[in-house]
């Protein structure tokens, strides 16, 4: 998956953060979309990190842009890092439409495992007598 939007992404618009950029911050709206190339990058919510991840291609702000919704997590560097940065993420996603079927599979492995851990949390409460289990 990485490859291809790597390979979708316009060089021009490749740049160098230093370790400790914020490139969104949980709760702004910005409309960019950033595409990871190098380096590490940490996610976090209210402050916490929550994951870390360092797989070139990784995309940041697709939900925001996708959902006009403010990020709902921060993403700092971890270490300096080569990212792409589209100011314009809709029109990014828009005029690549390779780009947009790998954020729909991206979004669709996301739902499932959520759906996942519901269901085994749903479960576990069920074998605990818990009445609120649906």
């Amino acid at each position: 998956m990485s490859q291809s939007i790597l390979q979708s992404c316009d060089p021009t618009q490749k740049m160098t953060v230093a370790k400790g950029t914020e490139l969104l911050q949980q709760g702004s709206k910005s409309g960019t979309l950033f595409v990871l190339a190098a380096g590490t990058v940490n996610i976090m919510r209210g402050g916490v990190v929550v994951a870390t991840t360092s797989e070139p291609g990784a995309l940041f702000g697709e939900m925001s842009i996708l959902l006009g919704t403010p990020h709902t997590a921060t993403v700092q560097t971890k270490t300096q890092c080569e990212v792409y940065r589209f100011e314009n993420g809709v029109e990014f996603v828009r005029a690549n439409p390779d780009i947009t079927f790998e954020i729909a599979t991206l979004l669709a492995k996301r739902l499932s495992q959520a759906t996942d851990y519901l269901m085994e949390l749903n479960d576990s409460m069920r074998s605990a007598g818990n009445i609120w289990a649906w």
